[in-house]
């Protein structure tokens, strides 16, 4: 059997087909949906292999074959002179298609083994290559196989492909790709800070040191902590000697002390870094395996080493396992501390707060014997090879198992007792390992055991999950408790006490009921009569298996499974009857096409070719297409020629604008809108004269016609309504974020409707004048909401409470005053600070506890937490001495503002803020006051308002603003000094007043702010007079409506869902009740019967059930076998509910009235949650496993060697780590380490299904305390994971809490449910775990509810907000993570679903927090040259970053709020990816550029010997240095820095590396290789020419593509060439290269692709310098083949990367981007740029690609003068050929050439193109060096058209162009069309955005070398 010999043969499944059968569906929604009444199971039931997946593998494996011969020399693959043929042998294993490869041979025989292959035949003759592709169905057992085929026929062809590979050589620098020695240091938060104020991204500092030069160190020893120490010795632990392998700690003398490491987020609180020690400049001659770390806030200001800025140190850290170069480090409390005295022990404020751990090679392996569940097997394990042993604990429900060192690479025996209770052993091969649950990145294998009941032989079989053993052995009724021990660091023995509450199903059951369901949905009608009645038979004999009470056991539910399968494929088909889909098929085949719009009429053709499909396939035979099939066909047939529009009136409407345009034209020569009229015109015309038929082309031209038709006609009125519209839209992009919402949307409403009517019709003077008066009304209607900017926004969970301070009765005027907050009885904890620090005299340690000033009003203000209940105000005169009694403050804080006059008198009153609009009218003034009368406080100023000496309030833009204080019977005026307004509303809630009536100034709107907020406009567009066309005679421009055909209808059914009819069992009737079912019309006639009848199924004995499907039949009669009359009524059912939640889909429920049946939506019962204490379980005591311990934890160690000293040279104080002489600062520490297992998780398994409610506590999870017992956990289900806090308070989790983030409580939003809002008085949640509470939900964002759900309660159901609920949801559990949001009808069906959620608060603070990290932290240093050391003092900081960080703030607004996250992520991604592209620039930097030797520590990562050409390296260097500077500046924008970022990414990325004397070796890893990677190769002696073998050569670089690189020096061997070149791993070994010679690049595709030439043909050239520039007399600058062969004269390609300057004695030219063919006759082979010679060539338009004697766009309005692209284009057409010149802009609409259209874009910026953008020229030239791209639009159109529709398209790439767009799911999509001439294969349009671009083209000329492959094209798909 021969291995693939393509590269995507290890590709994974492509897009699967969308088609889902309803059937299928229902089999999943019900195995979710019925497990009981009130279950809500998350938990999907996997259907059987059937038919309908063996189609879907059949045309996955069809894809997968055309891809594999996608690039394949056919010819030598399939020799047609041998067999001719061969198979692609799908290697589906577990029930994949394409997942796990495949293998191909030409022997049939082989195919045997496999459940999908490829059958494949090469006809050379024909050139066609057919794909027929065979797939195995059978249900879960095996059973019942069938074999589905399908095949494709492919036309093969050569596409002339410019080369086969073309990867990079440029080497890429080491923390931009992981490589095999890179070291990962993970960090996460504590949860109690994520999402909080006092988050941060944490950083990591490490260092260690050099090893001395003459003393050696194993590396590859060091995989124990325990040889750390040896490998210790070899260090010198001094400063100078220290090595800092992640980043510096600077110290920048501005207070910026602290660590610089770039973390990266990896989600779930979880941050990372990457670096590696062993590439690293090994100028101190290496560094010593192990390194010492510390845990920062980034960039923090920690050198003080003051609290929560920095942890304390770890020492000698490394990893154990050499594939999982990991540590992990957890802060498991906060804050952080740093010990700073000289005595501290290594574990003072450093233990139990954080934790720092790697993993160790451990896998474990779980063992069961096939459908054994108890104890009994008591299996030992022993790895064959050194005989170790290990006996096995029992997890539970039979599973046992152990832990072995290693990976799962050796042969394990495992010795076992039998079925029968004798001994057995197995041996079981190395096995393939899956991630572990309770392991970060642990390793599990489970192996089940199994009997071969024929021969009694034992036989083992490994999975690599759980689950998928599981569903092997059919066996998945049991879940797990996982557990973990309070203290870790020591073992325990923790137990289980359980209770199985209910046993009510089992996942044979709910196999059962899908094969149920799925019977129930076949529809009689379909099948013959004698079939039907014995499947109907089998089927009603399983439902009363089904129906027993108790529960069956597997077997059985199994074997009625198992007859239900089978009685399916007996099932007889009846013949179709084709007559209806014929009879549709002949009616649309009359419509003629030229009749009907393009747009219909190709939809109706598409949907008549499948029909034609199917009715050839019936014609053959009656059963090849189900009656379904063909009558729902039918149906769309029916739907589509409902669309048909008939083209007449449009292109009528368009003739008449032509003509009235034409008027216009003439009678107005001399408008400036002339030429505009002229394009317009002479696009329409050419519309109308071709014939178009296309609607949207059609209204687009009328509609532009019309429009400058009007502005032409009304020339200056139209102007006038013109800028009247644009002042409006001005004032909205100005103010749109201070302007009442409602306000701005109905001006906006206002623009579109006069915009529209400009351009689609002419307008009269009173149309327009009634535009103006509308347009002016609605811009009077914009309402600013006040900005009170001086006083910032209250925090959510905090208070504002102001204060009105006496300065001559409480402190003096300057005092200072600080507030004393607490709640409950104060203490720790409890208070806002300590009391001595809030009267310490020490003012700088209080600064935060400061009231502050309000700048517009007398008063001071503080925000206090929520808690808080209890203030004291201290005075800062005296230390403290004065200060005020206690003052309370209630919750809701109706009063808000406390009156000090002395230390023991406060009184209070509320306060206000009151805005006054400006727009006051002419009568009021020049003055405001706001006069408060009826107080009762004698407190308050009760003046009259004409006495009254009240400041004028403080103008700001739109508003007067003041502060007033009130009471309970206050109300207020606004005055102006003389007179006063109505009387006013007061209260706390800030109040607005504007001024309503122009002729009576004392009338105003006074109203709440948020209230004003909420203003509603008055303006209605739609009252506005219709549009008249005055102008153009018998022209009806307002009709829209649609002209269709007229047809006739025979009221075919339309599509309906399947839906489950329940039934409410009344009291009296048995439990055999059966279901006729039948289809009735409006009047209640019986139109269809069917005959059988079905037994309902029933999970609990009274509500019964039958899945229907609705397409067929309409209504039930149920009856009772066991009496006649025992009978419903014939019921009628509804498909489509009401806007109810539809909690169990589109279930009906009937129930009985009296005599009467009633039909209504189906809503099951809340389930009783009891949580009274249990007294007796099921089972007590039994032992749970210890399945972790791969984690392996540092503890710090003393180092008590002799001599032994600190990092200053100072001797260690004996059982320290520091010199005792040292003081307090902490400094120089040094320090050993020790590891010890981790003890975390404990498991135990409990026989109980996925959806039975289980109740259980835990004995000995505090492994410090054997007497406890946790709180017990009342009806769960599901897995869950419990630990314990340390008040031993229990934290349940329902997913991994090592994959979430665990928090004290969740935040859960929930969708409103308007029909429960207003009819069920709302909603409430109940919660339990280890208690139970219900809440009545209250609390909004955002519209919806949000409640907080405690850690030890996350099993929750929602019900109606009644005391006894009538309306519930199912029950559920939380999800992890950001999946908070519970919607009601967000999943299949209308279903509940919980989806991912992020708060629009919440998103601005995690990006703030993201934001400031990078901001605070990732700062950039240039280095000394001779002495390496960083140059502090002049950082590069991300200033304009931190700028925008600080200044956005939360608007309490989720909408404006999400905009400012994204806006401030998109600001932050844009300064990590300049961080990035600036430290893989430094490492290619050596020189700056002007040509001096700088340092980074980045060129490390370089592969030594590799040099690359100065002149770029120059270029590099200028570039980075303004990317610096742009990165430093506070006044970057955000296009400067993503500028900058793609710049040098260019530039890196077409780097050329000087390879002369060298052969590059490239590993394309499709197979992904694990481990290190190695390389060996031959060369021959320089003397003798004998062979000496190079071997084990690692292999790290990477190129920037990401592919493995290796450069060999071939000069190293006597002919310059090395043999026998091979790339291998410890486990992989790949195919050698015979010999390669220098100069060579080679790649291995690993995957089957082997060895492939890399090399650029020899007369090609690419040079990628931006400048060249001549520095001395006589200097050439040589390009091409360098007289390197002087006898080679043919022609040869330069190909510039960018537009190049050239600067030389003569003067200077410009080389544009792009390939250049030059002559042999002329050049000889090479040019010299710094020649007149070269300028003129390369400056020649011709040259440039540019066409002689053209138009340039610039002359005919295409661009402005500036060559920038005009904005407002919609189609532009030019006579003659056009020079199409652009440097800015972007391309929209058509453009049109009557000759060839040469576009060139002669800017580096990425091209964007507008949707829908077209040339059409008769041939077309382009050059872009920036990136071609689609933008933000999904499947963008750039649409090349020939302008002769017979000729196949023809283009000229000048440059090597890369196409990007995004794709329909979102996804960015780029491909690159290398530069050559290419013709389109067929006619018709070409979208340059289609990544399939290549196969619609051949090559006529390539710019880039020779070669040919093969593709596939013209697909002819058949099923067989």
């Amino acid at each position: 059997m021969v291995k693939p010999k393509s590269k995507h043969m290890n590709s994974k499944r492509g897009f699967a087909l969308a088609t889902v059968l309803v059937v299928s569906c229902v089999i999943i929604i019900l195995a979710t949906s019925l497990i009981s009444v009130a279950m809500f199971s998350t938990k999907s039931t996997s259907g059987d292999v059937n038919e309908r997946q063996a189609y879907l593998n059949a045309k996955s494996a069809l894809n997968y074959a055309a891809t594999y011969y996608e690039n394949a020399d056919l010819p030598k693959i399939i020799d047609p002179k041998t067999t001719g043929e061969e198979y692609i042998l799908m290697k589906d294993t577990v029930g994949g298609t394409t997942e796990e490869g495949a293998e191909v041979t030409s022997v049939s025989a082989d195919t045997s083994a496999y459940k999908t292959f490829v059958h494949a035949v090469y006809d050379k003759a024909k050139s066609e290559i057919t794909l027929r592709a065979y797939a195995k169905s059978e249900d879960m057992l095996g059973g019942n196989s069938k074999s589905t085929s399908l095949s494709v026929t492919y036309t093969v062809g050569s596409s002339g492909n410019v080369l086969g590979r073309q990867l990079s050589t440029v080497p890429e620098r080491i923390n931009t790709s992981v490589s095999s020695d890179d070291i990962n240091i993970h960090v996460k938060q504590d949860p109690s800070r994520v999402d909080t104020a006092s988050d941060f991204v944490p950083c990591i500092y490490t260092w260690s040191y050099y090893k001395r030069t003459d003393q050696g160190i194993d590396w590859n020893n060091v995989k124990k902590s325990e040889q750390l120490t040896v490998n210790q010795i070899n260090a010198v632990e001094f400063g100078n000697n220290k090595f800092e392998p992640a980043g510096k700690w600077i110290s920048d003398g501005k207070g910026k002390d602290g660590p610089t490491t770039a973390m990266i987020p990896e989600g779930n609180a979880w941050y990372s870094h990457t670096f590696s020690p062993s590439r690293v400049a090994d100028d101190k001659g290496g560094m010593v395996p192990w390194f010492n770390l510390i845990v920062s806030r980034q960039g923090g200001n920690v050198g003080s080493k003051a609290n929560d800025t920095q942890s304390l140190e770890f020492f000698n850290v490394w990893y154990f396992d050499e594939s999982d170069r990991n540590i992990y480090v957890e802060i498991l409390e906060s804050p952080l501390y740093y010990y700073k005295g000289h005595d501290w022990n290594g574990k003072e404020l450093l233990e139990n707060r954080l934790i720092a751990y790697a993993n160790s090679k451990q896998t474990v392996y779980y063992t069961k014997l096939k459908g054994k569940n108890d104890d009994s097997m008591a299996p030992s394990f022993t790895i064959t090879s050194t005989g170790t042993s290990s006996s096995g604990v029992s997890n539970g429900y039979g599973w046992w198992s152990t832990k072995i060192e290693g990976n799962g690479s050796q042969d394990v025996t495992i010795d076992f007792k039998g079925y029968e209770g004798s001994s057995h052993s197995v041996t079981v091969p190395a096995v393939t390992t899956g991630t572990m649950v309770g392991s970060i990145k642990g390793n599990s294998a489970y192996i089940v055991i199994e009997q071969d009941t024929a021969t009694g032989q034992y036989s083992a079989r490994s999975f690599i999950s759980e689950k998928a053993a599981s569903v092997y052995m059919n066996d998945e009724d049991y879940v797990t408790v996982y557990a973990k021990l309070k203290d870790n660091t020591k073992s325990g023995s923790p137990s289980i006490d359980y209770k199985v509450e209910s046993r009510n199903s089992s996942a044979a059951k709910t196999n059962l009921r899908s094969a149920i369901v799925k019977a129930d949905s076949l529809y009689q009608g379909d099948y013959e009569p004698s079939s039907w009645y014995d499947f109907i038979t089998v089927v009603n004999a399983a439902k009363e298996v089904y129906n027993k009470p108790t529960l069956q056991s597997n077997s059985d539910y199994n074997a009625q499974r198992d007859n239900i399968n089978n009685a399916i494929d007996k099932l007889t088909t009846k013949d179709t009857d084709p007559s209806k889909l014929q009879a549709k098929y002949d009616k649309a085949s009359s419509y003629k096409e030229e009749d009907y719009t393009e747009e219909s009429y190709t939809t109706l053709k598409f949907v008549m070719n499948q029909a034609k499909e199917l009715l050839d396939k019936l014609a053959v035979d009656k059963k090849s297409v189900s009656q379904e099939t063909a009558d729902n066909k039918a149906i769309d047939l029916q739907n589509k020629m409902s669309t048909l529009e008939k083209v007449a009136s449009y292109r009528d409407n368009l003739k008449k604008a032509i003509d009235n345009g034409k008027t216009v034209r003439d009678n107005n020569p001399n408008s400036k809108l002339i030429n505009e009229l002229e394009t317009a015109l002479a696009n329409a015309e050419n519309l109308y004269n071709n014939g178009s038929r296309n609607k949207a082309a059609l209204q687009d031209a009328t509609k532009k016609l019309i429009s400058v038709c009007s502005r032409i006609q009304n020339t200056g009125k139209i102007d006038e309504l013109v800028d009247a519209v644009n002042a409006a839209q001005a004032i909205i992009d100005k103010d749109r974020n201070i302007l009442v919402t409602g306000t701005v949307t109905n001006l906006e409403k206002v623009i579109a409707v006069i915009d529209n009517a400009i351009d689609s019709t002419l307008l009269t003077q009173a149309e327009i004048d009634s535009y103006k008066e509308k347009l002016e009304s609605a811009v009077n209607e914009l309402a600013y909401i006040p900005q009170d900017d001086i006083t910032p926004a209250v925090a959510d969970g905090k208070k504002r409470v102001w204060f009105d301070i006496d300065p001559n009765g409480f402190g003096t005027n300057g005092t200072n005053y600080y507030i004393y907050a607490w709640y409950g009885s104060g203490g720790d904890g409890k208070q806002n600070a300590a009391f001595d620090t809030l009267t310490s005299a020490n003012e700088s340690i209080k600064a935060e506890f400061k009231l502050k000033k309000d700048i517009i009003s007398k008063y001071y203000y503080y925000d206090l937490d929520n808690k808080y209940t209890n203030v004291i105000i201290i005075s800062g005169v005296g230390n403290g001495s004065n200060q005020t009694a206690t003052i309370n403050i209630d919750d809701n804080l109706s009063n808000n503002l406390f009156m000090i006059k002395s230390k023991h008198n406060v009184d209070y009153a509320k306060l206000t803020t009151i805005y006054s609009s400006t727009n006051a009218p002419s009568g009021w003034g020049t003055s405001q006051y706001v006069y408060v009368k009826e107080s009762k406080n004698t407190s308050l100023n009760t003046a009259s308002a004409t006495s009254d000496p009240m400041e004028t309030l403080d103008k700001t833009e739109n508003y007067y603003i003041k502060r007033v204080a009130f009471d309970a019977k206050s109300s207020f005026h606004l005055c102006n000094g003389t007179t006063i307004t109505e009387k006013l509303t007061i209260s706390t809630e800030p109040v607005v007043i504007r001024f309503i009536d122009k002729n009576d100034p004392f009338k105003v709107d006074a109203r709440s702010l948020a209230s004003f907020k909420k203003l509603a406009p008055k303006t209605n567009i739609t009252t506005m007079s219709k549009n008249k066309s005055a102008n153009i005679v018998n022209m009806d421009t307002s009709n829209t409506t649609t002209q269709t055909a007229t047809y006739s209808d025979d009221n075919v059914s339309a599509d309906k869902p399947i839906i489950t009819v329940y039934f409410n069992k009344p009291s009296g009737w048995s439990n055999e009740l059966y279901a006729k079912l039948y289809q009735v019309d409006d009047s209640g006639s019986v139109v269809l019967e069917q005959l059988s009848e079905k037994l309902l199924i029933t999970d609990d004995g009274n509500n019964f059930y039958i899945a229907v499907d609705t397409r067929r039949v309409n209504s039930i009669i149920i009856s009772d076998k066991n009496s006649s009359s025992r009978k419903t009524s014939r019921i009628k059912f509804a498909v489509d509910n009401s806007a109810s939640p539809k909690a169990y889909f589109n279930s009906q429920q009937i129930t009985r009235s009296g005599s009467s049946w009633n039909i209504s939506s189906y809503t099951a019962s809340p389930v009783v949650i009891d949580t009274t204490p249990i007294t007796s379980f099921d089972v007590d005591g039994a032992n749970m496993a210890f399945v972790g311990g791969k984690k392996r934890i540092f503890y710090n160690k003393a180092d008590t060697r002799a001599g032994r000293k600190d990092m200053l040279g100072h001797a260690l104080e004996s059982g320290k780590f520091n010199c005792a002489g040292e003081g307090e600062s902490g400094y120089a520490r040094v320090g050993l380490s020790e590891t010890q297992v981790y003890y975390d998780w404990y498991e135990y398994k409990i026989p109980a299904g996925d959806s039975d409610l289980y109740s259980f506590q835990i004995k000995g999870l505090d492994n410090t305390n054997a007497s406890f017992t946790t709180e017990q956990v009342h009806q769960v289900w599901g897995d869950v994971w419990v630990t314990l806090d340390k008040s031993n308070k229990l934290s349940i989790s329902t997913v991994n809490p090592e994959d979430t983030v665990s928090k004290n409580t969740t935040r859960v939003y929930i969708t409103k449910i308007s029909d429960w809002e207003a009819n069920y008085e709302g909603m409430k949640v109940t919660m339990w775990g280890t208690g139970k509470n219900t809440v009545k939900l209250t609390d909004t964002y955002d519209g919806r509810y949000y409640v907080d759900i405690p850690n030890n309660m996350p099993f929750i159901q929602l019900t109606s907000g009644e005391s006894t609920p009538t309306q519930i949801l199912p029950m559920t559990k939380l999800q992890g993570g950001d999946v908070v949001l519970y919607d009601y009808n967000a999943g299949p069906g209308g279903t509940p679903a919980w989806l991912t959620y992020v708060p629009g608060n919440l998103a601005l603070s995690r990006a703030k927090t993201n934001a400031s990290s990078i901001a605070e932290g990732w700062y950039i240093y240039d280095y000394d040259y001779n002495t390496h050391a960083a140059k502090l003092a002049s950082p590069y900081v991300p200033n304009a970053l931190k700028n925008i960080a600080e200044s956005i703030t939360s608007t309490d607004d989720p909408a404006k709020d999400q905009e400012l996250a994204d806006l401030l992520k998109e600001w932050t991604e844009a300064y990590q990816n300049l961080y990035y592209a600036i430290s893989s620039a430094r490492a290619y930097v050596t020189i700056d550029s002007n040509g001096n030797p700088v340092w980074y520590p980045e060129q490390a990562s370089i592969s030594s010997g590799v040099t690359f050409d100065p002149d770029e390296i120059k270029v590099i260097a200028g570039t980075m240095k303004d990317a610096l500077a742009a990165y430093n500046s506070d006044a970057s924008t955000l296009d400067d820095i993503n500028s900058y970022t793609r710049e040098l990414n260019k530039l890196i990325k077409e780097i050329s590396p000087d390879v002369s004397g060298k052969v590059v070796a490239i590993l394309d890893n499709q197979n992904n290789w694990t481990g290190s990677i190695f390389l060996r190769y031959t060369i021959k002696d320089n003397i003798t020419g004998s062979s000496i073998v190079r071997e084990n050569i690692p292999v790290t670089s990477r190129n920037s593509d990401g592919y493995y690189m290796y450069y060999i020096n071939a000069a190293e061997s006597q002919d310059n060439t090395v043999y026998d070149v091979q790339f291998y791993t410890s486990k992989y070994v790949g195919s050698y290269k015979d010999k390669m010679q220098a100069g060579q690049e080679w790649v291995y595709g690993n995957s089957g692709d082997g060895w492939v030439s890399n090399n650029s043909p020899d007369n090609y050239f690419t040079y990628s310098s931006k400048k060249y520039k001549q520095t001395s007399a006589g200097e050439q600058k040589i390009v091409g083949y360098k007289s390197t062969d002087v006898n080679r004269k043919d022609a040869f390609i330069l190909y510039f990367t960018y537009d190049t300057n050239v600067t030389y004695s003569n003067g200077s030219y410009t080389i544009l981007s792009g390939a250049y063919i030059i002559s042999n006759a002329n050049y000889s082979g090479e040019v010299n740029l710094y020649s007149d010679k070269a300028k003129t060539f390369f400056t020649d338009t011709e040259n440039q690609g540019y066409v002689k004697g053209a138009k340039y766009s610039d002359e005919i309005g295409w661009t402005d003068s500036n060559f920038k692209i005009k904005s407002n284009n919609t189609s532009s057409t030019c006579a003659d050929s056009v020079n199409f010149k652009a440097k800015d802009g972007k391309l929209n609409g058509k453009y049109t050439s009557d000759g060839t259209l040469a576009f060139r874009w002669e800017s580096q910026n990425y091209l964007y193109i507008n949707n829908n953008t077209t040339f059409i020229a008769d041939d077309f030239v382009f050059a872009s060096s920036g990136k071609v791209s689609g933008g933000s639009k999904i499947n963008p159109k750039f649409i090349l058209r020939s302008k002769d529709s017979k000729k196949p398209v023809k283009i000229t790439f000048l440059t090597n162009t890369t196409i990007s767009y995004k794709n329909a799911s979102g996804e960015t999509e780029s491909f690159k069309i290398y530069a050559g001439t290419y013709e389109a294969r067929k006619t018709g349009d070409i979208n340059i955005f289609d990544k399939t671009w290549n196969t619609k083209f051949r090559i006529v000329e390539t710019r880039v070398g020779n070669g040919t492959n093969t593709y596939l094209s013209n697909p002819r798909y058949s099923s067989d």
